[in-house]
């Protein structure tokens, strides 16, 4: 009998999780069908996928319980504040600490200041709307036109064979809303780089169901500014797009620098011909694009390169003969010369992944990144791998030996690897052991990864896989997920990723400019430097566990971040520092 009543009990369980499940599969698919109308074929698809057991819409791990008061019950929306960092899920709650939570941040002059509430209507809603005064400190105004307002779309992300929704595309304009689900919306402040210091008072007004909803809002403005960039410090995403005519690349350049970028990285600018055993370089698109990137103040411009394979098919000799590495370096030379002539911005010709399982064309295994680093240096050129782990295959010009690409560590200008990655802390160990620059890529589009992530590690910059690669709302396309800005019919449209990133960098540039403010301190023992110091302390001990991301989304913290809560410790850590900051300063 107990063991008949216990197999009911598990019936009855399992029956009620797959109820559960398909409401939140089925709140998923609302969420989806109301952003993307016009991709309504792509539901239908996962769907098939689903029942074919191809797919499986993974759910958020939402454990907060929330019933809406009498008062927002009657109106028939909640509004509530929540910290930018956490992604918005079709299933998301408030928690008591969102409910009381302020409108506000604060920044130094030029920063670019997230603050985000949700709208959680108790019935379907049409034209949510959300603006905001202008800014009154204690001697000026923010004025209302540096202030914007976007909504946050829902989108598939892919996770291996996973997918699951969050908030993802910032679009401007009215936002539906339905009953159940929160919408997001996204204010940007851009403090003026002239701006006082003091606290900064507006005021945001929601326009939804019965009757509007008026909140207070404030920024404060801290004292000082960032500390400039050292010579290593390279922040970086590859724009997809190559070398397109004007305005297209002025918009994306705009785009990377406002969201903290200093490196241009693209396709290789520079087209080669060889005859008579001269090399020519066509230089027309760099001579069209450098005065751009000066404009926009890049202070290095980065490419993947396969100069070593396309100048052995164009000499038509064995691989490293005499005559193709002759070729090879009077290529290194001749740009060398013509970007010092020009005083470009730092040319970084970086290798994607050196590996012996390549294509023989592109050259990339060990003896080829031996000899290409060897000789492009010889020429003047700087170069940088990107190291996905130390090796693991025979070595097509020797097979007797193995692979071993920390032999190799000392040979490029720059470093590149995953951090959070167990196969390539080798690699981490091995650049610092000869105390050679390191920079990270594709360890998470996320505030986490490119702040206190690159700063723990040791590395003077980040990069993610994609700046942008899929058209706008085709979550089916190949690396969408990894995609942080895509193009849209009103242009650029940022995602949420995008948006953390920015916030990473300006951890970083924190960090950075306390240790500076130490280091500039004449009494290395005082209170003032002991508090800083214990500040720095915290966040190398803040840690994000790596998660079983994949390759989809680029991102080893991505299962991680699923579920993350840390947001908030991580803006106390930030406040911590500037108030360190303004101390040693004596400001």
């Amino acid at each position: 009998m107990k063991k008949l009543l216990l197999l009911l009990a598990m019936l009855c369980a399992c029956v009620f999780a797959s109820a559960q499940n398909e409401d939140v599969e089925k709140a998923y698919t609302l969420a989806f069908e109301k952003d993307h109308t016009e991709f309504k074929d792509m539901v239908t698809t996962m769907r098939l996928w689903k029942r074919m057991g191809k797919i499986y819409t993974g759910t958020y791990d939402e454990k907060t319980a929330f019933t809406a008061s009498k008062e927002n019950k009657e109106k028939g929306y909640t509004v509530y504040a929540n910290n930018y960092t956490v992604d918005i899920y079709p299933n998301s709650r408030p928690s008591q600490s969102d409910l009381k939570r302020p409108l506000g941040s604060f920044g130094t002059p030029g920063e670019f200041k997230p603050i985000t509430l949700c709208v959680l209507p108790e019935t379907d809603q049409s034209s949510i709307t959300v603006s905001v005064s202008e800014l009154k400190g204690p001697a000026e105004s923010i004025p209302a036109e540096n202030v914007s307002v976007r909504h946050v779309k829902y989108e598939y992300v892919p996770i291996g064979v996973q997918w699951f929704v969050k908030g993802r595309y910032l679009v401007k304009g009215p936002a539906d809303g339905f009953a159940g689900i929160p919408r997001m919306f996204w204010i940007t402040v851009k403090i003026p780089e002239t701006a006082a210091p003091g606290v900064y008072k507006g005021e945001v007004t929601v326009m939804a169901g019965k009757s509007p909803t008026k909140l207070p809002v404030s920024v404060e403005v801290f004292p000082f500014k960032f500390a400039e960039w050292e010579e290593h410090h390279t922040y970086w995403m590859w724009y997809y797009n190559s070398y397109p005519a004007s305005p297209e690349i002025d918009n994306a350049m705009q785009n990377l620098r406002d969201h903290g970028m200093n490196c241009f990285d693209s396709a290789d600018p520079f087209p080669v011909k060889y005859s008579g055993g001269k090399v020519s370089v066509d230089f027309s698109t760099a001579d069209r694009i450098v005065p751009l990137l000066k404009k926009y103040g890049f202070t290095s411009w980065m490419f993947d390169s396969g100069i070593q394979g396309t100048l052995c098919e164009l000499t038509g000799k064995q691989p490293w003969s005499p005559a193709h590495r002759a070729a090879l370096k009077q290529f290194g030379e001749i740009v060398a010369a013509k970007a010092k002539a020009g005083n470009w911005p730092k040319l970084i010709f970086t290798f994607d992944e050196p590996r012996e399982d390549s294509e023989p064309g592109k050259m990339r295994g060990w003896i080829d990144m031996k000899n290409t680093f060897e000789i492009l240096g010889e020429a003047g050129i700087i170069t940088n791998p990107s190291w996905a782990g130390p090796g693991g295959f025979k070595r097509k010009d020797d097979p007797s030996k193995m692979a071993d690409y920390t032999e190799l560590i000392s040979i490029p200008y720059y470093n590149t690897t995953h951090a959070g990655f167990p196969p390539t802390q080798k690699i981490i160990e091995k650049v610092h052991s000869l105390k050679k620059p390191l920079l990270l890529y594709n360890c998470g589009a996320n505030r986490y990864a490119f702040g206190f992530l690159t700063w723990q590690e040791g590395a003077y910059g980040n990069s993610q896989f994609w700046w942008g690669a899929a058209k706008y709302g085709c979550p089916t396309t190949e690396y969408a997920a990894s995609s942080c800005a895509v193009y849209g019919k009103d242009g650029i449209i940022d995602t949420t990723n995008w948006e953390h990133i920015r916030e990473g960098v300006y951890d970083y540039r924190y960090i950075m400019t306390l240790e500076k403010a130490i280091a500039a301190n004449k009494n290395p023992g005082s209170a003032e430097v002991n508090a800083a110091k214990a500040v720095l302390a915290e966040i190398k001990n803040y840690k994000i566990s790596s998660g079983k991301g994949t390759g989809y989304e680029a991102d080893f913290l991505e299962e991680a971040m699923k579920n993350f809560k840390g947001a908030d410790k991580m803006d106390v850590l930030r406040y911590k520092m500037g108030q360190a900051i303004i101390s040693l300063q004596g400001k």
